[in-house]
């Protein structure tokens, strides 16, 4: 603002002296020359005037000062501007007339003024010097401690030696300590990026042994579900549902042997199959589905003598007259299939040798088979979300009537006959909401081909 300030009074002495230097050329004109070059040349100098200063600002303060300042150091105001000038670069420690390159070598801004840097310069200045003197008084009081320390020092340094001594041995111990701390430091530091290198790597592998299982997984699906959609076929077939009759198809027989009577069909080992398992027959996939629909056996009953890796020798366990085992008929048993394990819930007792008495063991019997065959065969009595069939035994009948006197023999059998019965119910109610296919003695001998019969 104070550089603005100058070179505006500079402009306007500038001016003021021009002003007068014209008047006085016109007052002298209009004494020597008429009246019309008199006015020429006034308005000629009106307009040159106008060039340095116009008729609006001649009466600024400014321009007043300005010449009140160059008459009283006896200069004209041009010279008293000019003068400012110079002492305002001097100030400055610019060579450079131009304002804005003046504020440019200064390294301010458009809105900084030179004594507001110089102010804000001298702030910085006091808190240097206040800054200076406190660490002169600081440096006093620490020299003066040191001397006292040293004093002291000097009076005990004797002294201090052995301990001196002493203490750089430990030094030395402890500089060695370091040392081979940094060592086991840089050697750790190697190993974990060795380590992480190496764990990257796994990383990597395992994410590429990842999608080499996902491949895998999703051709295992495709698989399954080839799979799922065969025993899907399996369990409508129990159930009594229409079926794709192709998917029920276990195998076929491949030969008959016309001396022993023994018949050959597709399946062995490979496929899961067991001595001891039987099929029925039947003439076409067509027929099974009518057999399971109607309640009737095939034409004939296989038991498996004989198993080799692709296939088995078997022995007919029951025959229709009229209707002979051919090669090319098919063979199915509704709760085998050679993909999959089928889960069995095996309830109650059961009559399986048609003696007319149903009893624990021969229950027991049926599971064993199960298992034989290559079915699980589950624990308990309680149906879970993952089984496959309900084997249930004879329907326990409901007991007589309690009599008024009865002892505590006959309360306990009539407690244990109802809730036989009352399981029973529930086993059958359970396995309907839950559609899961529940089988009779009569219909699971009917769909395997005849059972252990």
């Amino acid at each position: 603002m104070a550089s603005r300030s100058a070179s505006t009074g500079m402009l306007v002495g500038l001016v003021v002296f021009v002003l007068m230097s014209v008047v006085f050329l016109a007052l002298s004109i209009i004494f020597f020359v008429g009246k019309t070059a008199e006015h020429e040349i006034a308005v000629k100098a009106d307009q040159n005037l106008a060039e340095f200063i116009r008729s609006e600002e001649r009466g600024r303060d400014q321009a007043k000062a300005l010449q009140v300042a160059a008459a009283g150091n006896q200069r004209s105001v041009f010279g008293e501007m000019a003068e400012r000038a110079d002492a305002t670069q001097k100030f400055l420690g610019s060579d450079d007339v131009d304002l804005a390159a003046t504020r440019t070598a200064l390294e301010l801004n458009a809105t900084d003024t030179v004594r507001g840097a110089l102010r804000d310069l001298r702030q910085q200045v006091r808190a240097r010097t206040d800054e200076a003197s406190s660490l002169r008084t600081r440096l006093a009081d620490a020299t003066k401690q040191a001397d006292a320390l040293k004093a002291q020092g000097a009076t005990s340094d004797k002294q201090h030696q052995a301990a001196l001594a002493k203490v750089e041995g430990t030094i030395g111990d402890f500089r060695a300590a370091v040392e081979d701390a940094q060592n086991r430091m840089n050697a750790a530091i190697t190993s974990f990026e060795t380590f992480r290198a190496e764990l990257e790597e796994t990383q990597r592998n395992t994410m590429a042994e990842k999608d080499r299982e996902l491949d895998a997984s999703r051709e295992e699906v495709a698989v399954l579900s080839e799979k799922v959609s065969a025993l899907q076929s399996k369990v409508e077939l129990v159930s009594g549902r229409s079926t794709n009759p192709a998917d029920l198809v276990d195998a076929s027989v491949a030969g008959i042997d016309p001396t022993s009577g023994h018949v050959f069909i597709s399946i062995g080992s490979q496929n899961r199959v067991t001595p001891g398992m039987t099929f029925e027959v039947f003439d076409d996939a067509s027929t099974i589905v009518a057999s399971a629909e109607n309640g009737s056996r095939g034409k004939a009953s296989l038991q498996i003598l004989k198993v080799g890796d692709k296939t088995s020798t078997c022995r007919l366990l029951r025959s229709t007259k009229g209707h002979p085992v051919i090669k090319g008929d098919v063979v199915a048993n509704a709760v085998f299939d050679p993909n999959y394990r089928f889960k069995f819930l095996v309830h109650g007792a059961f009559d399986v040798n048609k003696d007319g008495r149903a009893t624990p063991a021969e229950s027991d019997f049926l599971r064993e088979r199960i298992r034989s065959w290559g079915g699980e065969v589950v624990d308990g009595s309680d149906i879970t979300g993952d089984l496959d069939f309900i084997v249930l035994g004879s329907e326990p009948a409901l007991p007589a009537p309690l009599p008024a006197d009865a002892t505590e023999s006959q309360t306990t059998s009539y407690v244990a006959a109802r809730e036989a019965r009352e399981k029973y119910e529930t086993l059958f109610k359970d396995a309907l909401d839950a559609q899961i296919p529940v089988l009779n003695w009569n219909r699971f001998s009917t769909l395997t081909g005849g059972g252990i019969s």
